[in-house]
């Protein structure tokens, strides 16, 4: 996989209020540069009355992420003590801050969510409800005009690829026996493509493949998906800038 560092997404951590609130339109007054390269920028219209395009991130940092939740499955399968093992959640909602056009940091919000199998296995009550995940990411592409975002796990904070994404609780339910630890870590990374990415549009979406998975699961290989893609992808609040963004090449 090429990687091709940019601005990144990060997945609804807590930030300091002064980054939270920075999305304004006096948080990205460098232009936007678009040119035919090897880097990327994401970009978005300067204000509700300016059409020109501003890149997100620069000069301050700027929220970037779905607009509430989405009603979009996703699902994790791996194995667990040679058990097959697989976790889905119902809805999704994404938090990034963007920093320097070439990082982003925040969080992804897991809510609605299960344990499938092993048959006699269930999450902690409060996994059940949600499960947040601290994220790094950047943009990067895959193949031909494939442009999306690669993540990895931040629990030991924003330093370094490689950190877990989030440790899963796991309990018998009542009355049954469960094959499988108390505990298993999901690591390692996953890339997700942006539909369109290049295109201006008001609302994006990401998908994320099973092909494109580079995880484990209790220290096993893994894979998450998408059921259908995330959408309502945006600059946040919707009304600081104006109604288009897209993703740039650039020198």
């Amino acid at each position: 996989m090429r990687r091709i560092r940019i601005i990144g997404l990060a997945l609804v951590a807590v930030f300091a209020v002064g980054a939270i609130a920075s999305a304004s339109a006096s948080a990205a007054n460098d232009k936007c540069h678009e040119n035919a390269g090897t880097e990327f920028q994401l970009c978005a219209e300067k204000s509700p009355t300016e059409a020109a395009f501003v890149e997100l991130g620069s000069p301050e940092p700027t929220k970037f992420g779905t607009d509430g939740d989405q009603l979009v499955k996703s699902r994790l399968t791996g194995s667990l003590l040679g058990v097959a093992s697989v976790v889905e959640c119902q809805d999704i909602e994404i938090l990034l801050t963007i920093e320097d056009s070439n990082k982003s940091t925040g969080t992804i919000t897991f809510t609605s969510c299960k344990m499938i199998k092993p048959a006699g296995c269930k999450l902690s009550a409060a996994q059940e409800k949600e499960i947040i995940v601290p994220v790094v990411d950047e943009l990067s592409e895959e193949g031909a005009g494939k442009i999306g975002d690669e993540f990895w796990g931040a629990t030991g904070g924003p330093t370094k690829e490689g950190e877990p994404f989030v440790t899963l609780h796991i309990e018998a339910e009542p009355g049954k026996i469960c094959l499988a630890p108390k505990e298993a870590t999901i690591s390692g990374s996953q890339w997700a493509e942006i539909s369109n990415a290049t295109v201006a549009k008001e609302h994006g979406e990401a998908t994320a493949l099973a092909a494109n998975s580079e995880m484990t699961f209790g220290g096993n290989p893994a894979t998450f998906e998408t059921v259908g893609a995330i959408g309502n992808l945006e600059p946040l609040p919707s009304d600081t800038f104006g109604e288009l963004w897209k993703v740039v090449k650039t020198t």
